[in-house]
């Protein structure tokens, strides 16, 4: 007896296609962007998920470099990097 297919996403995940209301609402969610960012990655490199994710990260990519301290904790990144500190008069010993 054969298993029912999975209803909860798309049914080839290597694509995305704009066209199911169901695989918007599955790629939006799992992607984390709205319709337009996802229509205009899509656009760019086509409809290979892969590229669609590589695409994404390159573009929201110096929105994230450009946040500061002030920025609100939901939307910083989850790592940052410690201050550089200037060692040439600090002394090792």
């Amino acid at each position: 007896m054969s298993q029912a297919p999975n209803t909860n996403g798309p049914v080839d995940r290597a694509f995305i296609n704009l066209s199911e209301d169901k695989e918007v609402k599955y790629w939006k969610q799992t992607l984390g962007v709205s319709y337009e960012n996802l229509r205009r990655a899509m656009r760019k490199v086509g409809n290979s998920a892969n590229k669609v994710r590589e695409e994404l990260a390159r573009q929201s990519a110096p929105a994230i470099l450009a946040r500061g301290p002030n920025t609100p904790e939901h939307t910083r990144p989850a790592f940052t990097l410690p201050p550089t500190q200037d060692h040439t008069q600090a002394s090792l010993w």
